[in-house]
């Protein structure tokens, strides 16, 4: 998008980098103003709720309370869900910040209504807004919290931003409670009112501090539906969301235990709204209300700070979630069964502590279990539909047991919701190994990589003893799993259950179980009993009649683990001698390892693997060559300082062309991983090897460079031999390129930039998500944008230099750089489209250069819009505008001082500083015309960093001098490029996605007479005549063939069969000696995916071949 690893562009690069510690400054201010944020919107919700709970009591009775629960859980229920739908429209933000402005409306009016209380009538509508408006909100706000922190810090927010918000509600339920008899009631709505302003006001700042992500691939923010378009989204999402929960039986558990809970509290709070009736006044009712809330707050945040985290980590997330049903018990048995003087408020306090402080541990525990892109369904399921549903069910089985036998059921629904939850949680406990295994099974989970550390609290004793039974039963795909998911909880045992279990495992599961156990035994602790254990039955592993490579491994293992634990050394000796009988190499060369690693100060054992190693090396035989491999990496990584110099047997064999690519991998992958062992000058002798394979056709060989390329002292590569390989076609090559990138850190932010500002569409694919990673300050991304306005005003100056002077040569220049101005125009739009998100931008970005003047003046106006807020992009939308180019240029010289004054200065500029095609254009040019300074600017293009750019000087400059080319000379990348831009398929394309073709056709040359294609051949490439005459010629069914017509320069023939897969309609023969270019059907395929130009093409191609039949049919009939 801007900026290019070039001095022209230094000033922005270093705009974009910034300082580890700066952003994390910036995080930390932005973390402590959003729990602010939340603390007062907490406030505001218990002052405001306390206070209309309060009177609705006292005005209209507790035996109501249960229907003014049902009205609230159906407001609530429309609400979250229209909360659903726009913030799946992208409007979290906004959203939030209309949340804490629509509860502050709603408290004032709940404070107007207290302060008159009227009528009852009102103060029931009251009840049902103020209750369902802040649930409402809440489900607008901390969703939001999370999203607009920086990625790094959104986990660790969570437990803050909760404590943030008990305290922010105990301080205003407690607040309340104090002021009651002091302050008026709708005085103290109102305080809360206010509150909820600061807070929203408070959000706005947040918004503005936010640095920016330049996610080009995000949704954009789109317009809110109409109710009935929302509601469909919304039935759409709940179904998907109730699918996933059929599918696995856990989220059902989870579902359900959230919906007995939640009833449970209606029932309680009915209890404790009738224990509060029989207070004398409304000021009475809020004091015992407000301190109830505020203690249960309180204790919840002091069980959130303290308690919480440190139970989940030593009982596990099951186990913490069927505890609370009996502590619930408990407390409630000692009030109605027992009969003891325990006031309703008690339960009350509890059950509200219990509830809150578990919830969100259940919720992340929820989205722990199931990938990122299930928790759109989880937060549906658990936050909207399992609330509502809670309360709905609650309050109507309360109404219901009210009316048939009285306040007398209230005891009894407290009773049995109690049960039914202890029972539930309980029946998850005990069926929780199951649920975690099938979990993980349907959404094959990666628990390392999503929660570091934190395996333990999803991965029990229950389901540990269940994922042991899995590794036994051999069922590849279940064995898997359970091998992963142990490992990552570090059992000790697991090491001796993959070594006994060993013989019955299918061969596919072998090599895993190997390597587990290797990794296993250098994992455990010193003198672990499991890992004697274990040693012990891979010594008897390795007697068995395995195979020699499988032995060698097991024989390499256990030697490990003897240095490490100091197993007897008489048994060790006595097992190393025992398979050392033998007349494996394999097998000799691991005995020689181990010796070596458990002798390390006998001379002869260094010999004999040395040796042996080298023998391994030579052998014929790939297996042995890669075990020696391994054994190298082994040793250097057993004991570094002596050993690391083996890799020096290595070296030779990574330039060896007739080795396998698979060892040349196998051998840069173990530098790549040993690489931070390796002193700098071997490592250097590595680099001048391997670094160069990263541009090699192998993608075995490119996935092993990459991976060594992977540290930020590579940086300097990205253009060259990393970004490339984006838009390889192989993945694991692209996995390995994101890799190095991400390694490389915000060193990687002005490469990637380039590549969304000028790439095709698989590259900026490619590098979206990987730019969403690096957010950029506000006050950087506005210099961004001004340095593209300079960009674009540079381009228009030059643009006009070039236009005033009639030369032929400089065409193609010109349309280079009018290609340019597009890029930087595209470029403005996706900047300002990052910051705002707004989805007309998108449409900005494709009705620019539309030739339908009503859609480029929409887009015109569309982005004047947008850059009426940025200073810095205020002439954007005259620069791009359709006043006459002179008129431009005039504005772009006020914006951008350092301009070429000359058409020279221009080809200079565009030869040191330009894109690398415009490099390759000026290459060009400067060997076809008088150009004062050709000599000096071809010197410094044959230095340049890109092949193409300097075989194109190469040939420029044999032409400059005048020296006679010779005509089987290859054509250069421009002369191709001229070629493609004849024809009719590729007419419309743009020099850079010209060069990028140009690269991968080949050229193949043809006798007069010569079949260039035959017929009834399969079609496998098309080709692009560049000199010469052919003729089109069809066999007939007597044997003859009639001309059908002829063909020269620039014609494409044989693309038809490319596209039906047929064989070839017609033959090809060369009239004249004829030189082609000629390309593959892959490549084909890959060009009409990557350019719609091309597709646009051929449908000209087959409209045109179409009009030539009527016409030829037509005349015929005549």
């Amino acid at each position: 998008m801007v900026v290019r690893a070039t001095s022209r562009f230094a000033a922005g690069a270093s705009a974009v980098r910034r300082s580890d510690a700066s952003a994390r400054q910036q995080a930390r201010a932005i973390a402590a103003m959003l729990l602010g944020v939340v603390a007062l919107f907490g406030l505001a919700d218990a002052a405001a709720t306390t206070v209309i709970d309060a009177t609705f009591i006292a005005r209209i009775g507790a035996a109501s309370w249960p229907l003014g629960i049902i009205v609230r859980a159906i407001a609530l229920l429309a609400g979250l869900a229209l909360v659903g739908v726009a913030r799946d429209r992208g409007r979290g933000v906004d959203l939030a910040r209309a949340a804490f402005l629509g509860a502050a409306l709603v408290a004032v009016a709940a404070g107007v209504v207290v302060a008159a209380a009227e009528t009852d009538a009102a103060v029931g509508v009251m009840f049902v807004i103020v209750g369902g408006g802040f649930g409402i909100a809440w489900g607008a706000v901390l969703p939001t919290v999370a999203e607009i922190m920086p990625a790094a810090h959104g986990r660790s927010i969570a437990r803050p931003a909760l404590a943030a918000l008990f305290a922010g509600q105990a301080l205003g339920a407690l607040g309340v409670a104090i002021l009651a008899d002091t302050v008026p009631r709708g005085a103290v709505v109102v305080a809360g009112a206010l509150a909820s302003v600061v807070a929203a006001g408070l959000l706005g700042r947040v918004d503005r501090l936010l640095p920016i992500r330049l996610d080009i691939a995000r949704q954009p923010r789109r317009s809110l539906p109409s109710p009935a378009r929302a509601f469909a989204e919304w039935r759409r999402a709940g179904e998907s969301a109730i699918g996933m929960a059929k599918r696995s039986p856990l989220l059902g558990y989870l579902f359900g235990l959230a919906t007995i809970v939640g009833a449970l509290g209606v029932f309680i709070d009915t209890a404790f709204a009738f224990e509060l009736g029989s207070r004398t006044s409304v000021e009475a009712i809020i004091v015992d209300l407000g301190f109830a809330r505020g203690v249960a707050y309180a204790l919840a945040l002091i069980v959130v700070i303290v308690g919480v985290d440190r139970l989940r980590r030593s009982l596990g997330s099951a186990t913490l979630v069927s505890l609370a049903p009996i502590v619930m018990g408990i407390v409630l048995l000692a009030r109605w069964p027992i009969g003891l003087a325990v006031p309703v408020v008690i339960p009350f306090i509890t059950l509200n502590v219990v509830a809150r402080a578990i919830d969100e541990p259940t919720r992340r525990f929820a989205e722990g279990l199931y990938p990122a892109d299930a928790r759109r369904e989880i937060e549906w399921l658990l936050h909207r539909l399992a609330p509502t549903v809670a309360l709905a069910t609650g309050a109507a089985l309360m109404a219901l047991g009210l009316l048939v036998v009285g306040v007398d059921s209230v005891a009894a629904l407290i009773a049995a919701a109690t049960v039914a939850w202890i029972i539930l949680s309980l029946v998850f406990r005990g069926r929780y190994g199951a649920l975690v295994m099938t979990t993980s099974l349907v959404n094959r989970l990666e628990y390392e990589q999503a929660h570091v550390g934190n395996a333990r609290e999803y991965v029990d004793n229950d389901a540990i003893q269940m994922l042991e039974a899995e590794i036994a039963g051999g069922v590849p795909a279940r064995a898997q799993l359970a091998i992963e998911l142990l490992r990552q909880v570090a059992v000790p045992r697991l090491p001796y259950i993959l070594a006994s279990t060993y013989l019955r495992q299918s061969p596919v599961l072998r090599p895993l179980f190997l390597s587990t156990i290797q990794a296993a035994m250098r994992d455990s602790r010193q003198n672990d009993r499991e890992a004697h254990r274990a040693a012990g039955a891979i010594q008897r592993l390795a007697r068995t009649r395995l195979g020699d490579t499988e032995r060698a491994i097991l024989v390499r293992v256990y030697s490990e683990s003897a240095s490490r634990h100091h197993f007897d050394p008489r048994e060790t000796r006595r097992f190393l001698e025992g398979v050392g009988r033998t007349e494996s190499r394999s097998i000799l060369l691991a005995v020689a390892g181990a010796q070596h690693r458990l002798y390390p100060e006998e001379r002869r054992d260094r010999d004999a693997l040395v040796a042996a190693i080298q023998g391994s090396l030579a052998a014929l035989d790939e297996q042995e060559v890669h075990l020696a491999v391994s054994e190298i990496e082994e040793l250097a990584r057993f004991d570094p300082e002596r050993d690391i110099a083996l890799l020096d047997l290595l070296l030779p064999i990574i330039g060896e062309a007739r080795r396998s690519p698979r060892i040349r991998a196998h051998i840069v992958g173990t530098v790549s991983r040993l690489r931070a062992l390796i002193d700098p000058e071997r490592r250097e002798n590595f680099d001048r090897s391997i670094v160069p394979l990263a541009l090699d056709s192998d993608p075995r060989l490119v996935s092993a460079a990459l991976e060594l390329l992977a540290d930020p002292r590579y940086a300097s590569l990205i253009e060259t031999h990393v970004l490339p390989n984006l838009n390889a076609g192989n993945h694991h090559v692209r996995e390995r390129a994101t890799e190095a990138i991400r390694a490389f850190g915000e060193v990687a932010v002005p490469a990637l930039l380039d590549v969304v500002r000028s790439g095709n569409r698989r590259e900026r694919v490619a590098v979206a998500n990987l730019l969403a990673a690096y957010p950029v300050p506000r006050a950087e991304h506005d210099a961004v944008i001004a340095m593209e306005v300079r960009g674009l005003a540079r381009k228009i100056a030059m643009a006009a230099l070039l236009a005033e002077r009639d030369d032929p040569t400089m065409h193609l220049l010109r349309l280079r750089i009018d290609e340019e101005t597009a890029e930087h125009s595209r470029a403005i739009t996706r900047l300002l489209f990052a910051e705002s998100g707004d989805e007309f931008l998108l449409r900005v970005e494709k009705q620019l250069w539309s030739r339908d003047p009503a859609l480029r003046s929409a887009a015109l106006e569309g982005l004047d819009r947008a850059a009426r807020h940025h200073h810095e992009a205020k002439h954007a939308r005259t620069l791009i505008g359709d006043d006459p180019l002179a008129t431009r240029a005039r504005l772009a010289r006020t914006i951008e001082k350092d301009v070429p004054a000359t058409a020279a200065e221009v080809v200079w500029h565009s030869a040191i500083a330009g894109h690398w095609v415009t490099r390759l254009i000026v290459a060009y040019i400067l060997g076809r015309g008088e150009h004062s300074e050709s000599r000096e600017l071809l010197g410094r293009l044959h230095d340049d960093g890109r092949a193409s750019v300097r075989d194109e000087a190469e040939r420029s400059q044999l032409l400059a001098e005048g020296t006679p080319l010779a005509e089987e000379m290859p054509m250069t990348t421009v002369e191709r490029m001229l070629l493609l831009k004849e024809t009719e398929l590729f007419r419309n394309l743009e020099a850079r996605d010209l060069a990028g073709i140009a690269n991968v056709v080949h050229e193949a040359r043809f006798k007069g007479g010569e079949a260039v294609i035959r017929e009834g051949d399969r079609g496998d490439f098309l080709a692009i005549i560049a000199h010469g005459d052919v003729d089109i010629m069809k066999n007939t069914p007597d044997g003859k063939q009639i001309h059908i017509r002829a063909l020269g320069r620039g014609a494409v023939i044989g693309e038809i069969a490319l596209l039906d897969e047929g064989p070839r309609s017609a033959s090809v023969i060369a009239k004249t000696p004829s030189h082609v270019l000629t390309l593959s059907r892959v490549e084909f395929e890959t060009l009409i995916e990557e350019y719609p130009g091309v597709a646009l093409g051929i449908s000209r191609v087959l409209a045109q071949r179409l009009q030539t039949m009527t016409a030829q049919a037509a005349g015929a009939r005549k």
